[in-house]
């Protein structure tokens, strides 16, 4: 979203994320002793976000920032922080904190845009790890270990339709299958969205007898297609109805499906790696936090938009 730090969006980022920022990083205590603080924590996390999101080397951060003057005449900023002041704040973020960001953006435009009651697509996407030496590539490469090797992560997302917010998150190892995350996917949503979902439309990696019955008694229409290898038991548990129904009138799915609601998640997918995120960091913890800041900037353009603030061109 951010091709560099133009100083007209990232005015327009500082002032509208400001409420949610300071409720989210507060202000540690203040000593009395020593020099001032070079700025609100806020500010220098939004800039985090933003130079993150970019691909922005810590190092080139000030001279990145030099444009924006109005940080210091405004008063947002007392001088330009040096970088490791941005890379330890980067550090100190807890992962946890910055999903509930994602979350409640996604929730924000979910309650503006959608009407009582919505549905929602669940799917997952893969993203590759730069970090290491070459050693590792070739050794990899040479076993033909590609999606379930350590250079890879999962990012699960559930999305509103039609507002394609995203309204929870969750990261897993390559190797999980989405629907042992579809039970950690279920808990980060909000209690205040569930009861507005109507269906729930998932691909057939979700397709197992024990989720549509709790979706049944959530009184939400799963729309799952069934394997191929599929048997209708004769009972009237949802698996067997929809197995049933499948059979007996083979076009129903393809009519019910909606297949352009089914695809929308691949398409928030596809917008988000419109730049591709070079995740290089060693440590776990940041390679978790680096996975959040793409879905974080697609949600706060859907919030923009919200705000009838589009002209902005982000």
């Amino acid at each position: 979203m951010f091709l560099q730090i133009n100083p007209y969006k990232l005015k327009i980022f500082l002032l509208t994320l400001q409420d949610l920022l300071m409720r989210k990083y507060p202000e540690p205590k203040i000593n009395k002793i020593g020099r001032k603080r070079v700025g609100p924590r806020w500010v220098i996390i939004a800039i985090v976000i933003i130079c993150r999101s970019e691909n922005i080397a810590w190092r080139d951060v000030p001279s990145m920032l030099s444009p924006c003057e109005f940080l210091i005449d405004e008063g947002y900023l007392l001088r330009i922080p040096s970088w490791q002041k941005f890379y330890h704040e980067f550090r100190k973020m807890r992962i946890d904190t910055l999903e509930t960001f994602v979350i409640q953006l996604g929730t924000l435009v979910t309650k503006h845009t959608n009407s009582r009651k919505f549905d929602v697509a669940i799917d997952s996407t893969g993203f590759a790890i730069y970090g290491g030496s070459i050693w590792r590539f070739l050794k990899w490469a040479r076993s033909r270990v590609k999606k379930t090797s350590k250079l890879f992560r999962k990012v699960h997302i559930a999305i509103s339709l039609p507002s394609r917010a995203i309204i929870t998150i969750q990261r897993s190892k390559s190797i999980d299958h989405d629907l042992k995350m579809f039970c950690k996917l279920w808990r980060k949503i909000p209690k205040r969205l569930v009861i507005r979902i109507r269906r729930m439309y998932l691909d057939t990696a979700y397709w197992d007898e024990n989720l549509a019955e709790f979706l049944h008694q959530e009184k939400i229409i799963p729309v799952i297609p069934p394997k191929s290898n599929s048997v209708d038991h004769g009972y009237d548990s949802q698996q067997d109805l929809i197995v049933r129904a499948m059979k007996n009138y083979p076009g129903l799915y393809k009519h019910n499906v909606k297949s352009e609601w089914r695809a929308s998640v691949e398409h928030v997918f596809g917008l988000v790696k419109l730049r591709p995120l070079r995740i290089t960091e060693r440590k776990e913890s940041s390679r978790a936090k680096a996975l959040l800041f793409p879905f974080l900037c697609y949600n706060f353009k859907l919030y923009l938009k919200t705000l009838e603030v589009s002209k902005f061109n982000f």
